[in-house]
């Protein structure tokens, strides 16, 4: 049986590192492949060990597996974000309804969310999600309402998705 190991957590705690040196000093052209890399590094392992860290013990559960699950949780969300937010101040959504992309984000967050609370049955994976798609509300509420509701709507299937699927 596979099991996640700290190193897993470590693995991917180095570029959520980085990324935070390149925003803060400048390289933010960097910061999306940066921040894929950390997705990846995160994701990678939950997807490989799949429900198999239903297995191992409540310690290796605590100190590993679900720091993984909920930082890839959050990835999953700020990756998103970080690639709307760079193409947006660089111009490359001009011209595009916010609102399009918006829903659009919204639905690439909650099928990857889906996706690993499904595959892994890791319930911890959708509760930063669903966090971040509740700031996501309340970010877009006043100037793109569609998008705003489609991130109640994606809160409401991620938790829908970790209350069935994720429990053990």
């Amino acid at each position: 049986t596979r099991y996640i190991s700290v190193t897993g957590v470590q693995t991917c705690a180095l570029p959520i590192c980085v990324w935070t040196l390149a925003a803060q000093f400048g390289g933010d052209l960097l910061t999306p492949v940066i921040i894929v890399v950390s997705l990846l590094a995160c994701l990678t392992p939950l997807w490989a060990a799949g429900p198999t860290q239903d297995g191992a013990g409540l310690k290796a559960r605590a100190l590993a597996v679900w720091p993984l699950a909920a930082l890839g949780g959050w990835l999953t969300v700020a990756t998103v974000l970080n690639f709307i937010t760079l193409a947006q101040r660089y111009g490359l959504l001009d011209g595009m309804a916010p609102e399009a992309w918006g829903v659009a984000g919204v639905v690439i967050v909650g099928v990857v969310a889906l996706a690993t609370i499904l595959r892994t049955r890791l319930w911890v994976c959708g509760l930063p999600v669903a966090w971040g798609l509740i700031a996501v509300y309340f970010a877009e509420a006043q100037r793109h309402p569609t998008t705003a509701w489609a991130a109640v709507a994606g809160v409401a299937v991620v938790l829908l998705a970790v209350l069935v699927r994720g429990r053990r």
